[in-house]
This record gives C-alpha cells, structure tokens and sequence, in this order.
C-alpha cells in the first residue's frame, strides 16, 4: 500500500488524517510544535547544611503555571527527632499565621492510622517532610507536595503533601496532608526548615504542571 507523506506546514488543526497517511517533519522547526501535557523542570535547589532553604520565586510561582509539583528527596537532618516544617513567603517575606491543616498517618511499628485537623491559626504548615525524623545512618526524609494556583490573589492558598520518612527508632512512616493559608496574597516562595538544627543535604524539584 503506497503511503503519502504530509508536510507538517500544510496541515491546520482542521485536517484529518486518513489510513495509509503518515506525517513527518522534514520542514518542521521548534515554534511549529505545541506543548502538550507534562512538567517543566523549573528549579533544582540542593541542600547543604543549612538552618532554612528557600525554594520558588515570584518568577518560578507564576500565572504560566497553575499547578506546581515540589519534590523533596534524600533530605538529612542534623538533629534526631525533628519535624519538617514549612513557611509561605509573600514578597519575600515569612507568612506566620493562618494556616490550617488535615492530615492522616502511620508508622510500620503501629498498626493505627491516625488523623488530625488543626484550624486554630497555625504559625507554620508542620511535618511537610516528616515527623519525629531520625538523624541515624540511612534515615532520612522525601515529600511530593502540588500547590496550587500561588499567583492568583483571589483564592486561600493549598498545598497537597505526601512524605515518606524514617522516624527516631527507624520505623517508616508516612504523612498525606492538605494544608491551606487563609490568605488571598500571592505566594512567591516556600521556605523549609526543622524544628531545631540545620537541614544537612537533600534535593528539592520544582516543575510547573502542564
């Protein structure tokens, strides 16, 4: 069966392609092609014994995205038994009041699930990547987190997490939580810390969702 070759630069998005036709792009160039669905890697920021680490920018937290994926990988602690925690940042500056939470739990060493809520003007969104995180050889902390819509200034801001992490006694445990910020203002960075003692190394992705 002969097979006709198309010219990407005659077909409109009206056209429709017919059995035996197959299209090639020998004239085509980048700016012919449309983006389709995916992630765009936006930012790497990798952690080496700090106090904070500040992730995002009103550059990268733009309205050309409006779902943001952040992923926290191989994240140590210097301290034993500490919860990773979380500001957002409106003009470069620490949000420390009106957040809120709902979250379930578990460790392997128990065999309850637990949750909890907290809606009483929360300082920080608390455990972003673990809770009671050990500091031992081999324990660590990862998290996934999607924000959602941070430029817009109509809209309470949420953050949909998942860690996994390994807790003071080795147990594994795991955390999905939905924070949100009682706040319209725009959010331009995310900065991560423990409850006490610097974050030794890790890694931290941004992609924008599209």
């Amino acid at each position: 069966m002969a097979i006709t070759t198309l010219n990407n630069r005659s077909i409109n998005r009206s056209d429709t392609a017919t059995a035996g036709q197959k299209w090639t792009a020998t004239s085509a160039t980048a700016s012919d092609f449309q983006a389709g669905g995916g992630s765009v890697l936006l930012q790497t920021t990798t952690i080496s014994d700090a106090a904070t680490v500040t992730i995002g920018s009103a550059a990268i937290f733009s309205s050309t995205y409006k779902t943001y994926f952040i992923q926290g990988s191989n994240i140590h602690v210097a301290t034993n038994s500490v919860q990773g925690r979380a500001y957002f940042q409106h003009s470069g500056s620490d949000v420390t009041a009106n957040y809120s939470r709902s979250r379930i739990r578990m460790k392997d060493d128990s065999a309850t699930v637990s949750g909890d809520s907290n809606n009483a003007n929360a300082g920080s969104m608390d455990n972003v990547f673990g809770y009671n995180v050990g500091n031992a050889s081999g324990e660590a902390a990862n998290f996934t987190a999607y924000l959602y819509d941070p430029s817009a200034t109509d809209n309470y801001k949420f953050m949909y997490n998942m860690a996994s992490f390994s807790e003071d006694d080795a147990a594994p445990g795991f955390q999905f939580t939905v924070f949100s910020l009682a706040s319209t203002n725009a959010v331009d960075g995310i900065k991560l810390f423990a409850s006490s003692g610097n974050l030794s190394s890790g890694t931290i992705n941004i992609y924008g969702l599209v």
